[in-house]
């Protein structure tokens, strides 16, 4: 539980049941609260029983932002998530199009990726997608001579594909090696920036939490590798992806 408040739910004016088989209109956390519980055991089945204390976490991450305006300095008003067990739902049976990038078995949920040209095609541990300059399935521009495929990175994955790997680690550190920033190639610098302001402010906590999209640009004719290492306690997922733009 982050803060004096994790997850909002309906709890105003609920039509609830009372002693001797009646109804009553209730409001409060008492009313809050079976919502929640009962969004919980309807995303149970998409993970199983070793994963259910993860799906809190999945829960605020998946949930719509709300600000209070009560809570509010400088013009910042903190925000909570609202419950959207729909939205949730969506987030976990996507993750079976999601790479895992290579790593160890045991510790490689720590970051998954969405790929784009990599859904359906490839296996859970595919680390090697190509695609055509302008092929629309994977190439995410209209520019001729590059390829730009669109990824995202996602964080302590619930993923009943790697029943070893524990999902509720925190996030601690990231370690970019290539591409790098200190590279002399202004395409391999660009996307050093793009996969950097990508990713989620440290450390992370929740499950399931997931960066911005970026384009990871590759010339045609030509391949690039990114190559990422996640830091949590008990270890690090080093995950390796290399793009290939065909002309």
């Amino acid at each position: 539980v982050a803060g004096p408040l994790s997850l909002l739910a309906p709890g105003v004016g609920i039509v609830s049941g009372a002693p001797g088989g009646k109804t009553t209109t209730a409001s409060g956390t008492s009313m809050a609260a079976p919502h929640v519980a009962g969004g919980l055991a309807l995303l149970v089945p998409f993970v199983g029983r070793p994963f259910i204390a993860a799906l809190p976490g999945v829960m605020r991450a998946n949930g719509p932002r709300i600000s209070d305006d009560r809570l509010c300095d400088d013009g910042r008003c903190e925000r909570f998530s609202r419950l959207d067990v729909d939205s949730a739902a969506n987030w976990l049976s996507s993750i079976r199009t999601m790479q895992s990038g290579g790593g160890s078995p045991s510790r490689d949920c720590q970051v998954e990726w969405r790929i784009n040209g990599m859904q359906g095609e490839s296996g859970l541990r595919a680390t090697r997608t190509r695609c055509r300059d302008g092929d629309p399935a994977c190439d995410s521009d209209d520019i001729e001579g590059q390829c730009s495929f669109r990824v995202q990175a996602c964080f302590n994955v619930p993923d009943l594909r790697l029943v070893t790997c524990d999902p509720l680690q925190s996030v601690t550190a990231y370690h970019l090696l290539r591409p790098s920033l200190r590279s002399r190639n202004e395409a391999d610098l660009q996307n050093a920036i793009r996969v950097l302001t990508s990713l989620p402010a440290l450390p992370i906590e929740e499950s399931g939490q997931c960066g911005t999209p970026f384009d990871f640009v590759v010339p045609a004719g030509m391949s690039r590798v990114l190559r990422l290492i996640v830091e949590t306690p008990r270890g690090r997922d080093s995950d390796r992806f290399r793009f290939g733009c065909r002309r």
